[in-house]
């Protein structure tokens, strides 16, 4: 089997999850291909960087001469224009000869490619949280699906809550929707120092800066159990994508200097700053899936989230839930992590979940379902 995975709208460092997701899921395809099987990655430098080390003689890298901006034009185009603009640029993927075409970010680009197409589906947050996208950017999320639910042979959707939504607002037929849930960031041993300054209990949200991860609830909720416990030393850590919304939320906090954001940080970087936080706190609005409470929970640490259906379906109760529109309730999740009420699932528990949301079981399932295409 000829197996293509699309990686023409992945830049790496700009996309977050996803990155996560396709770095862990390409190699764990290598480890489950049969002997016979050929997996082709098609991008253009860019899109093919975190990969150039991987060796495997089933491996094998088309390089397209495609700029990120030609790309991105193009992908405007497909959009606004009918006729399928990007159809055009197929040819060289035809002549590939793919069983299977993967499209791994919730559209098929470029169209026209003459193989059994599967696309990976994400989130829905232009339906759940549409005042956080203009006008302009939820028509086009939903002409994108419109397209790739009418052409595509089947979807991926990872987690149920995603293929419940994709099948409410899009009646797409059961049998063309599969859930292959993701995992948290591989757990790593701690090899390098934590970039949080010692010697203050933390809790951590690590996140990018879009609306819909209720930075600015949180800052709030954290503001008032500082004014109420103002002589117990407590911190909250933030990492990831900033942005100058954030920026102002930020300021009179970083000038208080009991919150510290510290950017995008290195994987390593991550597990340190997990193994030494006191708790995990997840106050998102909304998630298609959401990696810091698996990561959380991986290492050891107890974890407060948002009472979403998504977590609810990937940890049960293994987590604290709140509720994410409420200061308050956020606030009684930070002080029950600072004072150690919240309870942290014994190993038993959160071995169970770590089986059950792994990246080696989400290649093996995602291999499968690319399998069953062909038949």
């Amino acid at each position: 089997m000829r197996i293509g995975i699309g990686l023409f709208q992945f830049f790496p460092g700009r996309i977050g999850g996803v990155a996560e997701y396709l770095e862990r899921l390409i190699p764990g395809l290598l480890r489950v291909l049969a002997p016979d099987d050929e997996l082709i990655l098609c991008g253009n430098p860019e899109n093919l960087a975190p990969f150039e080390t991987l060796t495997d003689p089933r491996l094998r890298r088309q390089r397209f001469p495609w700029s990120r901006r030609w790309i991105q034009g193009l992908r405007l185009a497909d959009v606004l224009l009918p006729g399928s603009p990007s159809s055009q640029f197929a040819r060289p993927l035809n002549d590939l000869q793919l069983d299977v075409f993967f499209c791994p970010q919730q559209s098929i680009f470029p169209r026209g490619v003459r193989a059994r197409t599967v696309v990976a589906v994400m989130d829905f947050l232009h339906f759940h949280c549409p005042d956080q996208l203009s006008a302009g950017q939820r028509w086009m999320r939903r002409r994108k699906e419109e397209h790739f639910v009418r052409e595509c042979d089947h979807t991926i959707s990872i987690s149920a809550a995603t293929q419940a939504d994709l099948q409410r607002f899009y009646k797409i037929a059961p049998e063309k929707c599969s859930v292959v849930h993701l995992a948290g960031r591989a757990l790593q041993a701690i090899t390098v120092p934590n970039p949080v300054p010692s010697g203050t209990p933390y809790i951590y949200f690590p996140a990018a800066a879009f609306p819909h991860k209720n930075h600015a609830r949180l800052l709030e909720a954290f503001r008032q159990y500082r004014a109420a416990h103002p002589v117990i030393p407590a911190r909250l850590i933030l990492s990831g994508q900033t942005s100058p919304r954030l920026q102002k939320l930020l300021r009179p906090h970083l000038a208080a200097g009991d919150v510290l954001h510290l950017g995008f940080v290195t994987s390593a970087q991550v597990a340190a700053i997990y193994a030494d936080s006191t708790g995990v706190i997840v106050p998102t609005l909304f998630e298609g899936f959401g990696m810091p409470v698996i990561e959380g929970l991986g290492y050891g640490r107890p974890v407060c989230c948002s009472n979403l259906p998504v977590f609810q379906e990937l940890v049960g109760d293994a987590v604290q839930y709140f509720d994410p529109l409420s200061v308050e309730s956020i606030q009684t999740a930070v002080e029950d992590l600072f004072t150690g009420r919240v309870a942290v699932p014994g190993p038993v528990r959160t071995a169970e979940i770590l089986e059950r949301l792994n990246w080696e079981r989400c290649a093996a399932e995602t291999y499968a379902v690319l399998r069953q295409c062909m038949r």
